[in-house]
């Protein structure tokens, strides 16, 4: 900071990793940019610790006097407002102040929150999505999803606020809930005698990247007493390939543990295919981008049979995601594709709607109507929950 400074500027500690410049006699507000890009730059800069080099990077709020209306405390508290943004949109970056700005932070505070009430008002929910073989149109798995019933705003979907949740790295004691929920309902299942499926979760790439997911995984398996192998976790296809030397040990060792492992969302993180061999997964997941115009569009259509390919050739079971019509089915099956979920089969349903299903799922079955010229058997279906 210092390097970076002019004669007349001011640099004071707030606390902890904050720190005020004080910028005096600027032309204009291009030259506080300016000051601000210097900054990030310089202290992104890679240096030498002992023998190891360190990264380290910035975000930087900025509020104007006099445009910026208010005293001291004002302009600091709005500098503020604009450092929260910059972090919230990645950091190594710097954000002006604005009153949009300024609405956006408020309700982005006021989400982090609530949500921080939520974990402690144990206000989650797991919906599961049934899981498909497609040529027996046997059940054979639930992909476990969060929900967060909000006491004013009902049933929330991730959507609405993962992000924010990663941001406050709430995510993660959010994902260790997850893990642990979905393993005691499979218990529960195995241990009445309901079920003996795999429940999927899906693994935030936040969590993915802290030392402690395997530790959180291991303990889910031992505090809940679930045989490993009925879990599987998910991680997306830009999570698997990014950094893959710690990858592939990171996920070498979950595998040790006897968990599943599946690569979700593939086909869209534009990976090498070369490198899908190092890694020890189980299942590919086709993104329902590819499958929901499968019958519409070549390009789709033909992304969707490499990939199937691509899966049996390596020895690895292939689920198609998004499947809701019974075209959609007919065409995979015709591909070859092993498994599938989607509205077809059900939505996602809470534990009691989940258990009428898996009860009844023997005589709702969907299958494919005729694959290769050989007329399948079909079953009466309804839609449960």
């Amino acid at each position: 900071l210092e390097q970076c400074r002019r004669k007349t500027d001011t640099i004071a500690r707030l606390g902890g990793d904050e720190f005020a410049v004080i910028a005096t006699n600027l032309k204009s507000p291009f030259d506080a940019e300016h000051l601000a890009r210097r900054i990030v730059n310089s202290i992104a800069a890679p240096f030498q610790l002992s023998d190891n080099e360190v990264h380290t990077a910035t975000s930087i709020g900025i509020s104007f006097y006099p445009q910026d209306e208010g005293g001291p405390d004002e302009l600091l508290r709005n500098a503020d407002v604009a450092l929260y943004r910059a972090k919230a949109d990645g950091g190594s970056v710097y954000r002006i102040y604005d009153a949009e700005i300024d609405c956006e932070v408020q309700a982005r505070q006021r989400s982090e929150c609530e949500l921080r009430k939520a974990i402690e008002n144990r206000e989650f929910q797991l919906a599961y999505q049934p899981q498909f073989d497609i040529p027996s149109g046997r059940m054979i798995g639930a992909e476990a999803l969060l929900r967060w019933n909000h006491p004013e705003r009902g049933i929330v979907s991730p959507g609405e606020f993962i992000e924010v949740a990663e941001a406050t790295r709430l995510i993660i004691p959010i994902s260790e809930w997850v893990l642990r929920e979905a393993c005691t309902f499979n218990k529960r299942l195995q241990d009445s005698g309901i079920a003996d499926i795999v429940i999927s979760v899906n693994i935030s790439p936040l969590h993915f990247r802290q030392q402690g997911l395997y530790q959180a995984v291991k303990n889910a398996i031992d505090d809940t007493g679930l045989d490993a192998a009925f879990l599987e976790l998910e991680i997306t296809e830009s999570m698997a390939m990014a950094h893959r030397g710690n990858v592939i040990d990171l996920l070498s060792s979950l595998k040790q543990l006897g968990v599943g492992l599946a690569i979700d969302d593939f086909g869209t993180g534009f990976s090498s295919l070369s490198r899908l061999k190092d890694f020890p997964v189980d299942r590919l997941k086709v993104d329902q981008s590819f499958v929901a115009d499968l019958d519409s569009d070549p390009d789709h259509q033909a992304i969707c049979a490499a990939i199937i390919r691509l899966g049996g050739s390596l020895g690895l079971k292939v689920i198609a995601e998004g499947v809701e019509e019974q075209a959609h089915l007919e065409t995979l099956a015709a591909l070859n594709c092993d498994q599938a979920q989607g509205y077809l089969y059900a939505k996602p349903l809470f534990e009691k709607d989940f258990i009428e299903f898996v009860r009844g799922a023997g005589s709702r079955r969907v299958y494919p109507q005729a694959v290769n010229g050989e007329a399948a058997e079909t079953a009466p279906y309804s839609m449960a929950g």
